[in-house]
């Protein structure tokens, strides 16, 4: 019986102590909940007031809450659909359903309004850069012509949640339109030098120039180590991860402003790359060069650039490439050149493309149904190609006639067993992606060899 009545107050014991707290914590909830709505409008005033002194433009928005709950342990003040101009006032620069401030309660207490974190959901945002080379970004006053009234900003974290971005350079004729699903920066942004952290998931809708679309529908993951320096407009992207569906890619790139143009500097690693999933997302017009001869395989490449973005741009582009487990697909005579392992460099120029661009092949083999060949490519000027070609090896000659994707041979028969020098410099492109063309396209040629 003792030990039934000491169980008894054990558990009325328990009971009082779950009441109590309930009761505390309730009161609390209470409390916040009273606090926040008394000093709402007076919150509110004090900051959007003080913040939209910053701004070069009217913005607008409908209604506010403040709660202290909400995002606890931090205080919070929301304020919802809010749009903003962009600097000439021709167009919506941001238009957001929700945007939400946040403070340290402690801070709240002294009269203290600084603002830690910002989170912004449900927005569309424009980006526009004009023909005379001006953005529309450039809303905010700089933080000395602003009196201060103890709102400050000392933000060390921002998200992004289910925001749209268009960007549109008239002078480059380039728009970029992607949507961030959730991107999350950390870093001390109240200082003019500063490390963030970033990292993101995206989907890229397009990236076009003039009418040519050169990547769309790619969803995209990315995280890297941002160095920001405000003072000397010097901006780095350390380690940078980029995870699209169709390769992936580590960059390095520091950007630095000078005069009125900006100098970049980046180096691009890409590791296991599907050249067969990369040519599906290439312009039409490069992939009807390659609606006979369908190339497969694995790439690897690394690319260094050095260049300036101004009124004019200018880059050179130089790297090294890898391809394993490649393969060359007739797909009107369904035969391939399989096991294609080659190795080489490439270099162009911007804005001369294509008859800057240099590809050197130092180590190629493959193998054409039972026969195998081995050489050396170099290709010079991809306007009017010039080729240097060494070749050996042993082939069916039915095989190789098969395998080209034109008549450039009437008729073939038997083995051989080549050895061959080729020199030619081609009038067209497209004669280099058909493979000699016709016998009047090579009848210049240097041709030595057995």
């Amino acid at each position: 019986m003792a030990e039934i009545s000491t169980n008894k107050k054990k558990k009325k014991t328990v009971k009082k102590v779950i009441i109590i707290l309930f009761s505390i914590i309730l009161f609390f909830l209470l409390l916040a909940a009273v606090l926040a709505f008394a000093f709402q409008d007076k919150i509110a005033d004090i900051v959007l007031n003080q913040l939209y002194k910053y701004t070069k433009v009217e913005i607008e928005h409908k209604n506010v809450s403040f709660s202290l709950i909400r995002k606890f342990p931090m205080a919070s003040l929301q304020v919802n659909d809010i749009q903003a101009k962009d600097l000439q006032g021709k167009n919506t620069l941001l238009k957001a359903k929700k945007i939400s401030v946040q403070f340290n309660v402690f801070d709240l207490v002294k009269n203290n309004y600084t603002i830690r974190k910002i989170e912004i959901s449900n927005a569309d945002l424009h980006l526009i850069i004009n023909e005379k080379g001006e953005n529309n970004w450039n809303i905010f006053h700089t933080k000395d012509s602003v009196q201060s009234e103890n709102v400050s900003l000392q933000l060390n974290n921002i998200r992004l949640q289910k925001v749209n971005v268009i960007f549109e350079d008239y002078r480059q004729k380039l728009t970029i339109s992607t949507a961030f699903s959730r991107l999350d920066a950390k870093g001390n942004f109240a200082e003019n030098v500063f490390v963030t952290n970033i990292s993101t998931t995206a989907f890229i809708h397009e990236i076009s120039k003039d009418t040519t679309v050169y990547l769309s529908d790619q969803t995209l993951q990315f995280n890297a180590k941002l160095h920001i320096d405000t003072e000397n407009d010097i901006y780095t992207v350390e380690g940078g991860n980029f995870d699209l569906d169709i390769l992936k890619f580590i960059a390095n790139v520091t950007l630095s402003k000078k005069d009125e143009r900006y100098a970049i500097e980046s180096r691009l690693t890409i590791k296991q790359a599907d050249i067969e999933r990369i040519i599906e997302k290439l312009p039409s017009q490069i992939i009807e060069k390659t609606s006979i001869l369908k190339p497969k395989g694995i790439l690897s490449a690394t690319i260094e650039m050095e260049g300036e973005i101004g009124k004019k741009n200018k880059f050179n582009i130089n790297g090294n490439f890898s391809c394993k487990n490649g393969s060359i697909e007739n797909v009107e005579n369904e035969i391939k050149l399989s096991k294609i392992t080659t190795k080489g460099t490439f270099s162009v120029f911007i804005p001369n493309l294509l008859p800057s661009m240099k590809v050197v092949v130092d180590d190629f083999s493959a193998k054409l149904n039972q026969g195998n060949i081995f050489g050396h490519l170099e290709v010079e000027n991809f306007v009017q190609p010039f080729v240097n070609a060494k070749l050996n090896g042993k082939l069916n000659l039915e095989d190789l006639h098969n395998f080209l994707p034109t008549n450039y041979f009437h008729k073939t028969a038997g083995n051989a067993n080549i050895d061959i020098i080729f020199q030619n410099k081609f009038t067209q492109l497209e004669q280099l992606f058909y493979l000699f063309g016709s016998a009047r396209t090579v009848k210049q040629a240097k041709i030595n060899g057995v």
